[in-house]
């Protein structure tokens, strides 16, 4: 149905808002009809909230709009009887149209018999679209003009498209504070209000974000990278050669090296636009408007640490960083077998997006996003996507707002160091790693941390190559391994060396140790020793340089310290303070009137849980004591 519910909410704090609902459908709307549902319909319990599940590290919990509808008051015509059925109803089975044919091949020699072969990989016309169907659902829309009285109810009407929502500027003519979908869990609950004579139904949306996130799964942004990168990127590489003092993937068209195996190396910035482009397909189905582009958000957010990874020169000594930031990042997207199977066609056997592999096992991507966000300080919702501040990048995305004062919060609860870290558990490519705070000992709070992208070491092979020590790593295992490309068909392995200065000071030593990097003639060391030596000095590395030590050490200075006081209270947001569920992860200052001086809490607070009352403007809060807020510095 082509219509828009809404209906315009004057809160007693004085704040307007305006909710909007449409319904989920295959056809896109144009020039909707809007139906003011009035204030008989939706109750009095709108709460919008938003919160981190203890500190404010990763992905924060969900957004969520709950309300109340007033079922009773949806019988009068067809068009308010279609929302009634609807909201109990919710999804819609969208199936996108076939693509035009892409024909994108690749170039294989055949180690065996030496004779170039051309396998179709991708498929011939007509080709399937990378996303077959999705579940639309019903949307929820809130915009209030946060106590600008400049914004009237007309002014808080949500645009469609794309030019009218940035046309004039978010925040000054369309301020949408929460978008979401009903999904399966919760449920919509129904209870019968005997004292009024209603039906009331309670619904529960969740933020858009992790919708349409739970509905893209790894096939599909397999499918789309494909699709966005057709074209010749294979060739033969020897295995994760170490050579020069190096780790290197090396394509050469033409080896016949029956170890060798046909590889692709993605960017992250191809990673990025294949997983953008599945979400923004299923988002504009959702949101039923064609053209609807948004704002590309970070779905691999966690690479932001590659800004800080050094090079690795031919010396084995650390390079600088790479010149191009993150758009010189590569992982080993696909491995492909050195044989040619009889129908034509190339087996996978390792990289991102090989059967088995660790990304393959994530169920959707929003939970690939839980675990990738991990590495970074806080991520947070927004309305066109998530946002995220690395540890290791210092942005605006989460502004020092005004200092509270006692006027503006009713304290109802002060923890001193109520969720302090003893620990934090790192586990990456094989390697495990605790570490501990040892003024911390006596708090059981371990955070556990599991990076995706990494710069570490795996086993090697060893033996004799041109007088020298040769040794080579399993390809296969170095899913989520960070390279750079030095040459063309040349990538080498980030440095094991991963630093940036937290808070204007290193957390470890900063010159890298070159004077323990191994000889490069077997002839100075005992044949006996050598493995046991080099895997000594490679964990010596991710014990002292590498990503997940980084992470750890980030995390516990910021959220292991001895005065970090929980604050539990309620607000009542005006012009100048606005503690809502949109700004969790935002830093706050205290004025020395909010808590006791003898408790001696710090003066910057992280907000951690808003819940509104959407009625009344009143906002439950929670805050996280910080002595020191993260600023990080580039070398």
């Amino acid at each position: 149905m082509n219509v828009i519910y809404f209906t315009n909410i004057y809160a007693r704090n004085g704040w307007k808002w305006r909710l909007e609902i449409f319904t989920a459908d295959v056809v896109p709307l144009s020039s909707p009809t809007y139906v003011d549902l009035g204030l008989a319909v939706v109750s009095d319990e709108i709460t919008w909230a938003a919160k981190y599940n203890k500190l404010p590290i990763g992905l924060s919990e969900t957004p969520s709009l709950k309300l109340k509808f007033n079922i009773s008051a949806l019988e009068d015509n067809t068009t308010l009887q279609h929302l009634r059925d609807r909201l109990f109803d919710q999804f819609v089975q969208y199936t996108f149209p076939t693509l035009s044919g892409i024909s994108a091949s690749i170039d294989v020699t055949d180690p065996v018999t030496g004779i170039v072969s051309q396998v179709v990989v991708y498929g011939t016309t007509p080709k399937p679209p990378a996303v077959k169907f999705a579940n639309l659902s019903n949307v929820v829309r809130l915009t209030s003009n946060f106590g600008d009285a400049t914004l009237d109810f007309a002014d808080l009407k949500p645009p469609l498209t794309f030019a009218e929502y940035f046309g004039g500027g978010v925040s000054a003519t369309h301020p949408i504070a929460f978008s979401g979908c009903q999904r399966i869990a919760p449920p919509a609950e129904i209870t019968i209000d005997y004292e009024n004579g209603a039906v009331v139904g309670e619904i529960e949306f969740m933020h858009l974000t992790r919708f349409v996130l739970e509905q893209i799964n790894p096939t599909m942004v397999d499918a789309k990278i494909q699709e966005l990168s057709a074209g010749t990127k294979v060739g033969y590489v020897t295995q994760n050669k170490w050579t020069g003092g190096r780790q290197r993937t090396m394509a050469e068209l033409g080896n016949d090296d029956p170890n060798s195996k046909g590889t692709v190396m993605y960017s992250r910035t191809e990673l990025q636009d294949a997983a953008t482009a599945v979400y923004k397909q299923i988002r504009d189905a959702v949101l039923r408007a064609d053209g609807w582009v948004g704002i590309p958000f970070d779905i691999l957010g966690g690479l932001m640490f590659a800004n800080f990874f050094q090079q690795n020169p031919s010396n084995g000594q650390r390079g600088g960083l790479l010149t191009g930031g993150l758009g010189d990042v590569y992982v080993i997207g696909r491995v492909y077998a050195p044989t040619v199977n009889e129908d034509g066609s190339v087996d996978t056997v390792a990289g991102m997006f090989s059967p088995g592999s660790k990304f393959f096992q994530f169920k959707n991507l929003f939970d690939f996003m839980v675990d990738v966000c991990e590495c970074g300080a806080r991520a947070y919702y927004t309305d066109v996507g998530i946002g995220i501040q690395s540890l290791a990048h210092n942005d605006n995305s989460f502004p020092t707002t005004t200092t509270i004062t006692s006027n503006d919060i009713q304290l109802k609860k002060i923890l001193k160091s109520g969720e302090t870290l003893g620990g934090v558990e790192l586990a990456c490519a094989g390697e495990n790693q605790l570490i501990n705070n040892y003024g911390t000992s006596l708090v059981d709070n371990t955070f556990n941390v599991k990076p995706y992208f990494h710069n570490l070491f795996s086993d090697w092979i060893f033996g004799f190559e041109n007088g020298g020590i040769g040794f080579a790593g399993e390809i296969e295992k170095q899913e989520g391994k960070l390279y750079y490309q030095a040459s063309a068909g040349d990538f080498i392995a980030v440095h094991a060396s991963c630093d940036f200065k937290d808070n204007a000071a290193y957390q470890v030593e900063a010159n890298f140790n070159s004077a323990a990097f191994p000889p490069l003639n077997a002839s100075d060391w005992d044949w006996n020793d050598i493995r046991d030596k080099f895997n000594e000095f490679y964990a010596y590395w991710r014990r002292t340089f590498g990503v997940i030590v980084r992470i750890g050490n980030a995390i516990m200075r910021n959220f292991a310290n001895p005065s970090q006081a929980k604050i539990e209270g309620s607000t009542y947001p005006s012009n100048s303070i606005q503690a809502l569920p949109s700004t969790i992860g935002s830093i706050y200052s205290f004025d020395s009137s909010v808590t006791p001086a003898f408790l001696n809490v710090p003066a910057k607070a992280i907000l951690t849980s808003a819940s509104m009352n959407v009625m009344d403007g009143t906002v439950d809060v929670e805050f996280i004591c910080v002595s020191s807020p993260i600023t990080v510095t580039l070398l």
